[in-house]
């Protein structure tokens, strides 16, 4: 049977601890946090956190609270600070809100059974000498549980805490201070890597309060006028009071590249505001399917090169393997002609060596008869005429005789 330690349920309950942000605030503690609506004002038409509180009187905002686990759960709720960096809203534990000072809770810390649901409201009420002023901050809700955990007959009871940190907004001053206003900066064609062809809505919130815009877009040829195409919706995150946002809109292929008159709409409550453009849409930029479609078109020029390449190549590999035995028999020809040709250059220059030897032979019994001297020929002389009767036409045996007895 396995054991558990003191230290081992300490270690568990620290690490039951947790803190999380996010806008339904549902998650593993079993506990569900939602803003209601409430259509008095256009800042507060939402499920947003957003009080404007004007000095010397009360105004309030309701959510609801909810325990989804099977076990009981303690939600004790407060207010914390935040910091903004480039333009993101994120908890600062150790920043305070101001609003704090005047704010109360219907109940507080609220006890939830296993499947409970309760309305809370939180009342705002600013002092008369309050200046006007603005701040973000954040609703924190810790939710305090009991966890079992166990083998066997040992059973351990773990307390687990966890928090959760809701985006919130105050402003103190009137409501006609804090009004919510907003512009139509410009639109902005371009291709996105995921989505295709869209367009950038540019807008700006010139109120004091956080706005959350919806709205929509049409197009009409701008030269050849014709039907309009669209609504296409969108919708923006928050827009925090002098930020300047875009919202992205997905159009179709048919919103191709040409002179169109583009009408945009954007309302927040009963603020509505329109306003129309003449641009030349470009889509500029590459597509993840564009890219992939080029990708495949590369590959396949790849490999049609280089099956043409050796197709092309084949044939004069075929030529130039049939050449090299005709090149061999071509060599084998002109060496045998040529030794050939210089072995009838040998037997030819015996002949004549055996002829201009009977001639010396038949002139010396000549001169034995007569009784001269011979005058012996030198090796020069028979090379010379050996020379000569290389390059003198050939005669036939009979001539060469007739001649030798003639001398």
């Amino acid at each position: 049977m396995k054991k558990f330690t003191l230290a081992r349920c300490i270690a568990a309950a620290i690490f039951g601890i947790a803190s999380i942000s996010m806008p339904t605030a549902q998650a593993a503690g079993g506990f569900f946090i939602r803003i209601l609506p409430d259509p008095t004002h256009d800042w507060s038409n939402n499920t947003k956190m957003w009080i404007v509180a004007p000095q010397g009187e009360s105004v309030s905002r309701r959510f609801t609270v909810s325990n989804t686990s099977d076990k009981k759960i303690n939600v004790d709720l407060k207010f914390g600070g935040a910091k903004i960096v480039n333009d993101l809203i994120s908890y600062d534990k150790d920043a305070n809100l101001k609003s704090e000072t005047f704010a109360r809770f219907s109940e507080n810390p609220v006890q939830l059974q296993p499947g409970d649901q309760k309305i809370i409201t939180v009342s705002f009420s600013a002092p008369k000498e309050f200046d006007s002023y603005s701040e973000d901050g954040f609703l924190i809700a810790s939710v305090a549980g009991e966890q079992t955990s166990g083998e066997g007959n040992i059973q351990v009871v773990v307390p687990t805490v966890y928090q959760y940190a809701y985006p919130m907004f105050v402003g103190v001053g009137s409501f006609s201070e804090f009004k919510s206003d907003f512009e139509i900066l410009d639109v902005a064609s371009f291709n996105d890597s995921v989505k295709g062809h869209a367009l950038k809505v540019y807008l700006k919130n010139i109120g004091k309060v956080p706005i959350t815009l919806k709205g929509d877009v049409s197009f009409q040829d701008a030269t050849f006028g014709g039907p309009t195409l669209g609504p296409f919706p969108f919708a923006t995150s928050r827009i925090s009071p002098g930020q300047t946002a875009y919202a992205v809109v997905e159009l179709p292929l048919t919103i191709t590249e040409s002179s169109w008159k583009i009408y945009t709409k954007a309302n927040i409550g009963v603020v509505t505001k329109t306003r129309t453009f003449v641009k030349d849409i470009s889509f500029s930029g590459i597509s993840l399917l564009t890219r992939l479609v080029q990708f495949l078109m590369i590959i396949a020029s790849l490999l049609g090169l280089l099956w043409a390449w050796r197709v092309l190549r084949a044939p004069r590999v075929a030529e130039k393997k049939e050449r090299r035995p005709l090149i061999r028999r071509r060599k084998s020809g002109v060496s045998s002609s040529m030794s050939s040709k210089s072995q009838l250059d040998l037997e030819a220059e015996e002949i004549v060596a055996k002829l201009i030897a009977q001639v010396q032979a038949q002139s010396e019994r000549k001169l034995k008869v007569t009784g001269k001297k011979t005058v012996p020929t030198t090796k020069a002389k028979v090379r010379t005429a050996a020379v000569a009767k290389k390059s003198a036409p050939k005669k036939t045996k009979i001539e060469t005789k007739a001649k030798a007895g003639r001398s």
